[in-house]
Order: structure tokens, then C-alpha cells, then sequence
């Protein structure tokens, strides 16, 4: 499993507040969408360590299915998320004239990604379903 801790680290850059996220300078630079992507994707990464430290939680399971049902419909949304990353990063490549292979590595492997994560929710929907009874009956004994 990867691990990535989000936190401000102040030897790696200068802060205006103590709460800033610790990103690179030309990250800092660039206009908004750039930033609110990356800061979503932080944002995305924090919520999924908390989901990960209360799933050890004892008597957590009442829970269970319903986060299951979060998962399947955030894994969908990445999903929708990535392709729209790949079709602009596809088309920014070809703009800029980078070389003939650059949009087609960018296809291909943000396809995959996405094609990945549609799979992930194909599964993860499955799982809700096959197992909702059975966590039906945890919850209400």
C-alpha cells in the first residue's frame, strides 16, 4: 500500500500561514484550476486516511455498508475525474508540440488508469451487493 502523509513541511518551503500544504514553488505559481486540483487530490488522500484509521475501529461495522456505497460512488466519480485529466492533458500535449508520442503515452496510460478504476467500481459495487444482507443483519443483531 502507499503511504503519503499530507502536512506542512517547513523545510521544504517557505509559509505564509503554518496551515499551508507543503507543494512545490511552481505548483505555488501556477492560477487556480492547477492548485484546486492538487488541493482536491490532498483532500481526497486525507479523507481516505481517515477512512482507513476508523475502519479499525471497533463496533465501526453499522458503517460498513454505507461506506462501501461512498467508495463505489467516489470511484466513479475518479474515474469520470481522470478522463477528463487525460482528455486535457492529451490535448495540451498536442498543442505544445511535444513529441509525437507524448498524447499517445498520455492516452494510454491515463485510459488505463481510468479503465482501472471503473473496473475498481465495478468490483466494489458487486461487494455492496453481495454483502449488504449479510452486514444488514450485523447491524441490526
Amino acid at each position: 500500500m502507499l503511504q503519503m502523509d499530507i502536512w506542512p513541511d517547513a523545510g521544504s518551503i517557505e509559509f505564509r500561514d503554518a496551515g499551508a500544504m507543503a507543494i512545490n514553488a511552481p505548483m505555488r505559481k501556477q492560477r487556480e484550476p492547477v492548485t484546486r486540483l492538487y488541493d482536491s487530490a490532498c483532500e481526497l488522500l486525507f479523507a481516505a486516511q481517515n477512512v482507513s484509521a476508523a475502519a479499525a475501529a471497533r463496533d465501526a461495522t453499522p458503517a460498513v455498508a454505507a461506506t462501501v456505497a461512498c467508495v463505489d460512488a467516489t470511484l466513479d466519480t475518479l474515474a469520470d475525474a481522470v478522463g477528463e485529466m487525460r482528455r486535457a492533458a492529451v490535448a495540451e500535449a498536442s498543442r505544445r508540440g511535444h513529441p509525437r508520442e507524448a498524447p499517445a503515452v498520455l492516452e494510454r496510460q491515463l485510459g488505463a488508469l481510468e479503465d482501472a478504476l471503473r473496473s475498481a467500481r465495478s468490483i466494489c459495487d458487486r461487494a455492496r451487493e453481495r454483502t449488504a444482507p449479510i452486514l444488514a443483519q450485523l447491524t441490526l443483531g
